[in-house]
């Protein structure tokens, strides 16, 4: 059990977990706290280590994603060289600001017994998860990561970085709105993206998202065709010119996308008139995207400094979680 301690009394949420194993026959649950510097990958190898078949997680996505880097790893080498220890399940009990891939996978926010209860006697689902090598330049090393929910590049990565964690602990993902004026004014990112291995494309946009599932808090859905489970990585190339392309980009990912699911015929009418240089979306296993200069990248809501290039690529169904 890897837990955020910020978010979570540690006394109730051992009573919910160890009540719930008990019910299945099963030991207590050993417990991992994240702490400053170790936010779940090191608690998650220990816990793998350990001989864990199930590692729950009580946090939010930012405590999520390094434990479903270290899962989706372990699967990896499983593939390459089988392991004696599979890899272990993933239980989320949701805690965080935003929950996306909680959302995503329909569990329940705001109850911790359904949420235990789900992650000790769910069924486990493979998902898919994203991974990302990102060249920084200069003295700073390549890095590679996985993300569960999305990735992104520009204002929104900004936003992340400038969103102020004491506020975020207080108010919840509304304090992202504190994190938008402090990045403003909104500039253009010149970015060229190559969707499986072709020809890249030049855009000029603030922010590209790169996203494993696309549905946020506030009902909005950058990426309505992105599935879990599909094999690919999705993409929103947002990149509103005038005002009123900015309230077309608003009534796209919030209340069209909910005629576009039941509407017949409305997908079409979408397609026909919408203007791709506001939001465009595109889908690809494999997304290569070079910046003429320097740009904020986030994954997952966490914040990776600037980069000048990043390459993404599906990993399918390489994590299970309960649900």
């Amino acid at each position: 059990m890897i837990f955020y301690p910020q978010k979570v009394d540690k006394s109730r949420l051992e009573r919910a977990v160890d009540s719930a194993l008990a019910k299945k026959q099963l030991p207590p649950a050993a417990y991992y706290p994240t702490k400053s510097g170790s936010p779940g990958a090191q608690e998650a190898a220990d816990a793998i280590a350990s001989g864990a078949e199930l590692i729950i997680v009580a946090g939010g996505d930012g405590t999520i994603r390094p434990v479903i880097h270290v899962l989706a790893n372990h699967f990896l080498s499983n593939q390459k060289t089988p392991s004696v220890r599979p890899t272990p399940s993933l239980g989320i009990v949701p805690l965080g600001t935003g929950n996306v891939l909680a959302r995503n996978l329909r569990l329940p926010l705001g109850n911790l017994g359904r949420a235990v209860a789900i992650a000790v006697s769910g069924k486990d689902r493979p998902i898919d998860v994203g991974q990302v090598t990102m060249t920084f330049g200069g003295d700073r090393p390549n890095e590679t990561h996985v993300f569960g929910v999305m990735a992104g590049l520009g204002l929104d990565a900004k936003i992340f970085a400038n969103t102020n964690n004491w506020l975020k602990r207080r108010i919840g993902w509304v304090a992202y709105i504190d994190g938008g004026l402090r990045s403003l004014p909104v500039t253009f990112e010149r970015l060229a993206v190559s969707v499986n291995d072709q020809e890249p494309r030049n855009l000029k946009l603030h922010s590209l998202i790169v996203g494993n599932c696309g549905f946020l808090p506030g009902n909005i859905n950058l990426m309505p065709d992105a599935r879990i489970d599909d094999g690919v990585l999705d993409l929103a190339a947002v990149g509103p010119r005038r005002i009123w392309n900015w309230i077309e980009f608003w009534n796209r990912v919030t209340w069209i996308n909910w005629l576009v699911k039941r509407v017949v015929g409305w997908r079409k009418i979408m397609s026909q008139t919408a203007n791709v240089k506001t939001l465009e979306n595109l889908r690809g296993a494999k997304v290569a995207v070079s910046s003429e200069r320097a740009v904020n990248i986030q994954l997952d809501g966490d914040p990776f400094g600037q980069v000048q290039m990043a390459v993404f690529q599906v990993l399918p169904l390489a994590v299970k979680v309960r649900v």
